[in-house]
């Protein structure tokens, strides 16, 4: 066990990372307390003095890492994106940076899978959880279809494909194993949204 002091909300944060880890690989209702103790550092004791039981801490460790930037679905800041070039390159760091953090975390696990094995289990045991992960998408895709209309707008791309559709496609290119491939390869260039760019924008 840990014996070297960490401040309260240092503890509190660690409790929720190493559950959410576990939570990666693992069914939330098959989490033991012990388990807790092992992963975390710290007795029950300690661990309850922060938390009231095993259900909030797993509940606040979905929902903290859920609607964080870890989640692929989550917006980027674009506000001051002119060009879907730029909005593709702004995703591709996040993609990036949720592989890095994985890494930096020593998990090494699939993150395309693990992240279905997770809406997997919150359908099951957390249905508004899972609610509030498909809102994301759909926010996420809306962003994309307001990006991929001013890129018609602006003469970046053209297209005969509806924009909505599109929208789906460029929203999907980073689920399942293709999030995958934006921690593995050091081009920024060579994934599956520049290839998708690439066929639309406009030649000249």
């Amino acid at each position: 066990m840990k014996d070297a002091y960490i401040p309260h909300y240092d503890v509190k944060s660690l409790i929720l990372k190493e559950t959410f880890k576990m939570l990666l690989v693992r069914n939330p209702e098959s989490i033991t307390v012990a388990e807790l103790e092992s992963a975390i550092g710290f007795t029950r004791g300690s661990i309850f003095y922060h938390m009231k039981n095993k259900k909030e801490i797993i509940e606040l460790a979905m929902s903290t890492h859920l609607c964080s930037s870890f989640n692929p679905y989550f917006p980027v800041n674009s506000l001051h994106i002119k060009t879907l070039k730029q909005y593709i390159e702004a995703k591709i760091n996040h993609l990036s940076g949720i592989c890095r953090w994985m890494e930096t975390e020593g998990i090494h696990v699939n993150i395309g899978t693990t992240f279905f094995h997770i809406l997997s289990q919150l359908e099951v045991c957390h249905p508004e959880f899972s609610e509030l992960m498909f809102d994301m998408r759909e926010k996420d895709k809306q962003q994309w279809e307001k990006i991929l209309n001013m890129a018609v707008a602006n003469r970046e791309i053209e297209t005969a494909m509806d924009i909505k559709q599109l929208a789906s496609v460029f929203c999907d290119s980073y689920t399942g194993y293709l999030i995958h491939d934006f921690g593995q390869r050091q081009d920024i260039h060579n994934n599956s949204l520049y290839s998708l760019y690439e066929l639309i924008k406009r030649k000249y």
